[in-house]
């Protein structure tokens, strides 16, 4: 029995009877995030409509088609994806260049850096394009217009780092906290009051 298939049959008896989505812990090398396979037939829009409709959150973080960024990331999906599974992902192509960029969750405007393309895809031009996966076997990916019937993946995780300090923001308040405390020790040996500069002789 591969792999794949014995982490499938794991997943599916540790969650049976629970449609829960299933996380990817840090501590088996994952990102934290949760993940849901969600069955039908729905067009890209109907994916989106009925991911916000039933899916938007999950443990408090909100739902989003899932970026596939890595190939852990993909085997792990695939890893609890019925054989047969197709879904829609958060990729598309606009444009005269068709570059592909994600476009949901944090990835958001972000181009692909990994892809796992079937064979003479991705159209180089032509109508706006959408990532599906599963459909040729193996994980591979297509592009797609946005009309097949499929299901989805939908990824739960923070949408973005907002409120936690850049590097350089930490950096440039421990300075100005370290200024302030060598003004106010200078303030201190004064006598508790501030030395006004000298006023220039006007005369």
């Amino acid at each position: 029995m591969n792999t794949r298939r014995l982490l499938w049959l794991t997943l599916v008896c540790s969650c049976a009877g629970s449609a829960a989505p299933i996380q990817w812990t840090a501590g088996s090398g994952g990102n934290d995030h949760y993940y849901e396979w969600i069955a039908g037939s729905f067009t890209r829009a109907n994916a989106v409509a009925d991911l916000a409709a039933n899916h938007s959150s999950f443990a408090g973080l909100p739902g989003y088609l899932v970026t596939i960024t890595s190939q852990a990331e993909e085997t792990f999906v695939h890893a609890f994806t019925p054989r047969v599974g197709e879904y829609w992902t958060g990729g598309s192509a606009s444009g005269a260049t068709h570059v592909w960029t994600w476009i949901t969750g944090p990835e958001t405007g972000q181009a692909l850096t990994y892809t796992n393309w079937a064979i003479g895809d991705p159209p180089t031009s032509g109508s706006d394009l959408f990532l599906t996966i599963g459909a040729c076997g193996n994980d591979c990916w297509l592009a797609d217009t946005g009309f097949r019937q499929t299901g989805y993946m939908v990824e739960y995780s923070a949408l973005s780092t907002a409120g936690v300090p850049e590097p350089a923001t930490v950096m440039l308040l421990g300075l100005g906290l370290a200024a302030m405390g060598v003004g106010s020790r200078r303030i201190r040996r004064a006598g508790g009051r501030a030395t006004p500069a000298p006023v220039p002789n006007r005369a």
